[in-house]
């Protein structure tokens, strides 16, 4: 007796003999032609809404229902949607590439049967709720990569794509959805997870952020929930234990309510009940995995114990750990009081930053904004339990910081007010830290206006200021000498006329020619060291110190400055002889020199090797 495969060979052999005779003679007529290239079937992928396949060894069915596909048979369940839409793709997208009709296959004494279709092994139907298409699948084609189909059970073969055959299923799992989350994440808007043991758990999507609603009505970490469900939709079926065709009783395998490991409640604005998934019992003769079931099919799942167990949280896991969870670009206004000091900083609306109290100056831009990345940056290590209220009286007695962010300043104009007076603010922030010693235990911050309190490591208020004083128990940051502004000269060369510098009574003056060339002026025997003098007009553009080191000092004697080492005068172009002096003093403690700007408050720090380069002598005497 042949063989299957022996008989598809010589049925192959048969109909390249007969192909290559009508070839020779030119018997392809020209309706034969007619209708070369068009679809098998008249349907879009993206309209199909049902697909059935069937072969001797199985049969499998589909549908979609909105916009989700879902198996109907042998078993109802969630089908893998990327796995159908492959399929139906490819049956959407197959062209007549040879039509053979009966009058053809009886001129080559061929039969349904010597293409394989009549009986075929494969039929695929597609369509919607109104027509239907089947696709009956016969023999590969000799010549070319082909498979011979009928469409409807018309009278015609027709030699289409073997594409066809390399998508269709190797058994009807293949086309099972394995992932037991039904939903997509970013879908959610409302949680809940109860687990074995304790750690309930509710969480809501409101105005574009997840907050806790159980077991504390708390802000929670949208990065953090996102991440556990995203560790959720990854939770996948290993094995499936029942066909869901006969009843089975949920308790055997731990799946009720009441005994589930974990069971997940999940909802979507799309949907008014819940999808729920149930984890139960291990397995007796496998713990490795536990039985599982979802709320969208009757079918118990086997998945993996390690992975459920990544998936049991705190839920102090899931809270915001932000200490200051503000958009630091919309803040208009930082207050911050430390015992008896206080400094208030605002921000135009069409202006920078500006120190308001205790005094008024322009802020340096780069510390406030150093400020407000420090805040946000904070992260709590842990949380108090329940509001803190009542003044916090534990804190009586000790140092502490209190910190408000704003974003409206209310105050009207009050230009000439005593600084920080009639000051008024709205949507605010206020964090009040705790006594800190550095070394010693971590410190607690608290957000006033919800009373939520968190535990901060020695680490994140480092990021806050420099604690340089060893066992301090302050932040030191109502000090406005850290947010005055740095920068001692903005002054391009381009806008240079003159440059002066005196030392011990010595003096060195260089000018701009007519040319716009530097020559020396004074001494008159000397000409311009090119070298030096450049490093001089680099220093001078866009100058800015270390630190500022006082506001409106006593006794410039202490700083160097009442007979300062050199000065530096700067001649700018433009009338009115503007004229623009820095005095450069004594070296400063912890490295640096002192100088200020001649007709200005504030002494500052500026790096050693930068004073060095402002009044190095910058000619050269013969």
């Amino acid at each position: 007796m042949l063989s299957r495969s022996t008989v598809r060979l010589l049925l192959a052999v048969l109909l390249l003999g007969a192909f290559l005779w009508l070839f020779e003679r030119g018997a392809v007529s020209p309706d034969s032609r007619a209708g070369l290239g068009q679809r098998l079937v008249p349907l879009d992928a993206e309209l199909v809404t049902r697909l059935a396949i069937s072969t001797p060894r199985f049969s499998v069915s589909a549908e979609r229902r909105d916009a989700h596909w879902y198996l109907t048979a042998p078993v109802p369940c969630r089908a893998d949607a990327a796995a159908v839409r492959r399929i139906v793709e490819v049956v959407t997208n197959l062209r007549r590439e040879e039509v053979i009709d009966s009058r053809r296959r009886a001129e080559r004494g061929l039969t349904l049967e010597s293409y394989g279709l009549e009986h075929p092994e494969w039929r695929v139907q597609v369509g919607t709720t109104n027509r239907q298409d089947e696709i009956a699948v016969g023999i590969d084609a000799p010549l070319g990569d082909g498979v011979y189909v009928r469409v409807n059970a018309d009278d015609a073969v027709i030699a289409t794509s073997a594409a066809l055959r390399e998508a269709l299923p190797a058994d009807w799992e293949a086309l099972r959805e394995r992932r037991l989350f039904g939903l997509e994440p970013q879908r959610v808007i409302r949680l809940a997870i109860k687990q074995a043991g304790g750690g309930f758990v509710q969480l809501a999507w409101r105005d574009g952020e997840w907050r806790m609603q159980q077991p504390w009505d708390v802000p929670a970490s949208a990065w953090r929930v996102g991440q556990w469900l995203r560790a959720l939709a990854g939770l996948q079926a290993e094995a499936f234990v029942e066909t869901g065709r006969e009843a089975v009783d949920p308790a055997t395998y731990g799946l009720t309510a009441e005994e589930a490991e974990l069971q997940v409640s999940a909802w979507t604005a799309a949907a008014q009940d819940p999808f729920v998934l149930l984890v139960g019992k291990p397995r007796e003769d496998d713990p490795t995995r536990r039985y599982a079931q979802t709320s969208d099919g009757t079918s118990i799942a086997l998945v993996s114990t390690a992975a459920v167990a990544a998936l049991r949280v705190k839920p102090r896991e899931l809270r915001d750990n932000r200490v200051c969870p503000v958009n630091t670009h919309e803040v208009r206004a930082i207050l911050v009081q430390e015992g008896e000091q206080r400094l208030t900083l605002e921000r135009g609306a069409d202006t920078g930053w500006a120190v308001w109290e205790p005094l008024r100056g322009a802020a340096d831009e780069d510390a406030v904004h150093g400020l407000l990345r420090a805040l946000a940056a904070l992260r709590a290590v842990d949380f108090l339990d329940g509001p803190v209220t009542n003044g916090m009286p534990a804190w009586e007695g000790t140092a502490y910081c209190r910190i408000t962010l704003a974003k409206q300043v209310l105050a009207a104009d009050t230009t000439n007010a005593p600084a920080g007076a009639g000051r008024r603010y709205a949507e605010t922030l206020t964090l009040r830290f705790s006594g800190y010693t550095p070394g010693a235990e971590p410190a607690i911050v608290v957000q006033e206006e919800s009373g939520l309190g968190f535990t901060l490591a020695a680490v994140e208020l480092a990021r806050l200021a420099d604690l340089a004083q060893s066992g301090t128990n302050r932040l030191n940051l109502a000090d406005p000498r850290l947010f005055l502004e740095r920068t001692v000269f903005r002054i391009g060369p381009e806008n240079l006329r003159r440059v002066t510098i005196t030392r011990r009574g010595a003096e060195e003056t260089a000018v701009r020619d007519e040319s716009g060339k530097w020559v020396a002026e004074s001494p008159p025997e000397a000409r311009i060291n090119e070298a030096v003098f450049a490093e001089l007009l680099a220093a001078i553009d866009n100058l800015r110190a270390v630190r500022v080191e006082q506001t409106r000092p006593e006794k410039l004697a202490a700083y160097g400055l009442e007979e300062p080492a050199a000065r530096l005068s700067l001649g700018l172009t433009g009338t009115g002889a503007i004229q623009k002096t820095l005095l450069l003093g004594g070296a400063a403690a912890g490295g640096g020199v002192y100088a200020m700007v001649q007709g200005r408050d504030n002494v500052f720090v500026l790096e050693s090797a930068v004073a060095a380069r402002l009044s190095r002598s910058f000619v050269l005497v013969p």
